[in-house]
């Protein structure tokens, strides 16, 4: 994980919440990709909040799109919320 990026994930009444915080690079791609991968087994609905994103790096915007097809088609409930949520919407 970059040291530059944390995730904080909390489980909320069968919601995964997850805030992002720092910079969003390759690693962070990542990361969020790992930890949402985790998660859809154990709610039903995954809440990411991007307030606390920094800086979106391209290449770290990149990975992401390149991995999230097949995750986003099997994470139902899957939504961005909070400031910079356009980067990842589809």
């Amino acid at each position: 994980m970059s040291s530059k990026f944390q995730i904080v994930a909390s489980l909320e009444n069968d919601a995964l919440h997850l805030q992002m915080r720092g910079e969003f690079d390759g690693s962070a791609a990542c990361d969020l990709i790992r930890k949402l991968e985790e998660g859809r087994s154990t709610a039903s609905q995954v809440l990411v909040d991007t307030t606390n994103l920094q800086r979106i790096h391209p290449f770290g915007k990149n990975v992401f799109d390149h991995r999230i097809g097949r995750l986003s088609r099997t994470t139902p409930g899957l939504l961005f919320i909070g400031k910079n949520r356009h980067y990842f919407q589809s």
